[in-house]
Parts: structure tokens; C-alpha cells; sequence
């Protein structure tokens, strides 16, 4: 008897169909309504026939540009706040909630799109309704039925470059302060959900939509070549802009502009650009430190397009040249990470890469200056959802950032690339910035002419 694809089986069939129609992917574009419908389709069948609930982020409290929650982004391709997704399989039906908008409002915001045939025409929904009837859809669906159930993520969403493993532990955290107390908008609607309704099951959705955010189809592949193209153009302006007596946030500005004028659409992450010592700040993000002469800046800093993220870190000497111990470590590292990469292909797991990673840099030497794990899954988070112990597949997309950190002598070094596994072994997303020691040199001297 034949056994049924996964949900990520699924994904990787459609995947699979799709490549030979765009062998390239030489023109990003944006995923058609037909590409979220699968991702729903995939996301009912790894569930079974219950109803599930997705929310969308809210409207900013600020006036800052609105970002989707990736996991609500990612079925339905909708970037509406106050917006809301129902699946309710047994009666085949996907409901969209939009929220009516405001017109006096819009005057100021721009705008927003509304339920009606427009909307229906660009998001694909059948049936789409104003946010205010979801709890009376809600009532007809659980009210007075204990034992009926509904999947609900229950993960802290993601938006932008908010991520999982950072934002879970400070929500853990403020929950169980005793003066504090307050508990994240997933799990408070969960508790709302559950006072309505007694009776009822919520499963967790979370990890069945981040399952299927682990292989990526072509247009995510797309999104990410682009952002990786116009991260590494960024890298190169900024190591040419590079000056001892400068500041770390002209080498972060000197990228951002950079990438702004190419099309990226937002920081992928708060950019690391750390001179010197800074470098040994696993997370720096100050950028303030005036560059000294014989610094090392480590540039880790990516963007966004399309939604999507790329993570990628290049080091480079602020003066234009190495040192002779600097290059001696920095070469070590590269020629560790261009062999780990080489490693990259499916079946191998990132944690097998990761404790490989580790055996070569410390028969190097570099066993008491070793600090974080080999890498990530990158893609519309840029900690994106992979299990480091699972064997990669076609379509997981990965960073491999190897580091070494000299306390004792004042500097870090760090060579990171974003990573596509292919389905004969891998491609390097980030590779258009240098990496190697002489051409980062040559495109400094150049850059001082």
C-alpha cells in the first residue's frame, strides 16, 4: 500500500513540478494566489478535518511601516493588519477576515484592501468577510459543542525580524514575574477562546505551519536570490567605505543606502557592525565605536526582499590590509567554512556539519575561542524554522557561519553565507560579496583611488 506524502512531501512534489518552468529563477517575483492555496491545502492535510484558526498581526501602535506575521504571510499572502484566517475543512470552506477599514482614517494611512471581488480577485479566497463577524462565525462553529476542537497557533508570532528563539524566553519571562504577569497574544486568546467555548480542544498549529516553512518552493528560492544579490552589493559598498577614524554606523549606513537604491525592501536584522573588540559581542548592535587603525570591522547584516531574509557576515580589515596574524585566523576560518559548505547536501543534518565544524577548528588551535553553533535556517525569519538533527532536503535553506573570537587579542572573525540545498548538493545565496582575503583587499585599494 502506498503511503500518503507529508505535508512537506507535498511541498517538495509541488516544488519539484514547478522547477523545470523556471530553471533560472532569474526574475524574482511575487507568489501567485494559486502557491498560498497549496501551502493551505498542505497544512489541512497535516492536520486532519479540524477547523483552524490563524490571526493576523495587529495594526502598529506606531507610526512605523506594517509588518505581516510570517506564519499568516505565508498562507495567505495577505498583508492587511487586523486580518484573520478560518479553515474548516469539513464543509471545504477557507474563509478570509478583512478588516472594513476606516475611511477617515486612510486619509492618513492609505488605502486598505476590503471584503468584496477585488479582494477575492487578489488573494484568491471564495469567501471573505469583515474581521467584526469572526467571533459570530466562531459561535456557529464551537458554541454548545464541548469536544469540538480547533488547531490555533500557539507559538509568539513572528514579524520581521522579531524571531522565535529570542522573543519565546522573554515572553516565558515576563509571564512568570510576579509584577509583570502578562502573557503573550497567542496564549491569551487561547485562554479567551477557551472561556467562550468550555469544552473545546486547541491543538498547536505552530509546528505544523513551521514544518512546512522548512523546504522552500521557487518563489521563496526567487525572494531569497534577490535579497541575497542586493545583501552583497550592500557588503561591498560598506567595505569600501570602510576608514580607520570613521564610525561603525556609516559602515551600516553605507550598506543600508546601498540596499535601499537596489530594491531591498527592509533590514533582515538589526545589523551587526563591530570594530575591534565590539566583534566579540555575539550580538552587538550599538554601531557607535570610532574605528580604530589595525581594526578588524565584522559586518554581520542582511536584507529583506519580497518578505524574505538572508543572513550573511563578511569581516574586513578597516585600513584595506590584513595584518599577518589577521589573515592567519581569518583563512583558517574561510577555508573551514568554504569545506563545510562543500559538505551542504541532502541527507546530511546541520548538526553533523556543525560538530565537524568544531573537530577541524579545534585541531586548528581554536577550541577555547569557539562561542555558537554552526548555523540556522534562514528564510522569511532569519532564524527560520529546521531541525539541526533532521537530514536537509532540497529547498532548506540554511546559514553556515563559522567564528573564532580572540579575546585575548581583541578580535573576532566571522565568514557567514546564506545556503540553498539543491538536489546534488548546494548554492551559496550571498557569494556576491568577497570573502577571500586578496579580493577583499583589492576591492578596498580600489575603492581608495
Amino acid at each position: 500500500m502506498r503511503r500518503p506524502l507529508s505535508p512537506c512531501g507535498i511541498l517538495l512534489a509541488l516544488w519539484a513540478v514547478l522547477l523545470p518552468a523556471c530553471p533560472a529563477f532569474a526574475e524574482p517575483r511575487e507568489p501567485t494566489p494559486e502557491t498560498f492555496r497549496a501551502r493551505r491545502k498542505a497544512l489541512v492535510q497535516s492536520l486532519g478535518k479540524e477547523a483552524v484558526l490563524v490571526l493576523g498581526a495587529e495594526k502598529n501602535e506606531t507610526y512605523e511601516p506594517f509588518l505581516q506575521s510570517n506564519d499568516f504571510y505565508y498562507l495567505t499572502g495577505v498583508s492587511e493588519p487586523d486580518a484573520a484566517l478560518l479553515l474548516v475543512p469539513r464543509e471545504n470552506r477557507e474563509v478570509l477576515f478583512l478588516d472594513p477599514g476606516d475611511p477617515a482614517m486612510e486619509r492618513w494611512d492609505g488605502p486598505r484592501m476590503k471584503p468584496g471581488p477585488e479582494a477575492g480577485r487578489a488573494t484568491g479566497f471564495g469567501e471573505i468577510r469583515p474581521r467584526t463577524e469572526l467571533a459570530d462565525v466562531l459561535d456557529r462553529l464551537l458554541a454548545g459543542k464541548p469536544g469540538a476542537v480547533l488547531v490555533f497557533p500557539l507559538f509568539p508570532e513572528e514579524i520581521g525580524s522579531r524571531v522565535l528563539d529570542a522573543s519565546y524566553p522573554v515572553c516565558e519571562r515576563r509571564r512568570a514575574d510576579p509584577l509583570d504577569g502578562r502573557s503573550w497574544r497567542e496564549d491569551h486568546v487561547r485562554s479567551v477562546l477557551l472561556k467562550r467555548y468550555p469544552g473545546i480542544g486547541i491543538p498547536d498549529a505552530s509546528k505544523a505551519i513551521r514544518s512546512l516553512r522548512e523546504a522552500k518552493g521557487p518563489e521563496e528560492i526567487a525572494a531569497m536570490r534577490e535579497a541575497g544579490r542586493i545583501s552583497a552589493e550592500g557588503h561591498k559598498e560598506a567595505m569600501a567605505a570602510a576608514r580607520p577614524g570613521g564610525f561603525e554606523y556609516q559602515i551600516e549606513a553605507a550598506m543600508g543606502g546601498a540596499c535601499r537604491r537596489l530594491g531591498g525592501q527592509r533590514w533582515a536584522y538589526e545589523p551587526v557592525a563591530a570594530s575591534g573588540p565590539n566583534a566579540l559581542i555575539m550580538h552587538y548592535n550599538r554601531n557607535s565605536r570610532r574605528i580604530a587603525k589595525g581594526d578588524l570591522v565584522l559586518l554581520d547584516a542582511g536584507y529583506a526582499w519580497g518578505g524574505y531574509a538572508v543572513d550573511m557576515t563578511r569581516t574586513f580589515p578597516a585600513s584595506g590590509r590584513f595584518t599577518p596574524e589577521q589573515r592567519k585566523v581569518y583563512e583558517d576560518v574561510l577555508r573551514v567554512q568554504k569545506e563545510v559548505i562543500a559538505r551542504v547536501r541532502p541527507g546530511a543534518t546541520l548538526l553533523d556539519l556543525h560538530e565537524w565544524t568544531q573537530r577541524q577548528l579545534r585541531a586548528l588551535g581554536y577550541g577555547p575561542h569557539l562561542v555558537h553553533f554552526l548555523g540556522h535556517g534562514v528564510g522569511m525569519a532569519v532564524h527560520d524554522p529546521l531541525d539541526p538533527s533532521a537530514p536537509l532536503r532540497a529547498g532548506n535553506v540554511l546559514a553556515i557561519e563559522p567564528g573564532v573570537y580572540l579575546v585575548d587579542r581583541g578580535f573576532g572573525i566571522r565568514i557567514e553565507d546564506t545556503v540553498l540545498v539543491t538536489l546534488s548538493g548546494s548554492e551559496v545565496l550571498t557569494g556576491g560579496a568577497p570573502k577571500d582575503p586578496d579580493e577583499i583587499e583589492a576591492l578596498m585599494a580600489a575603492s581608495r583611488k
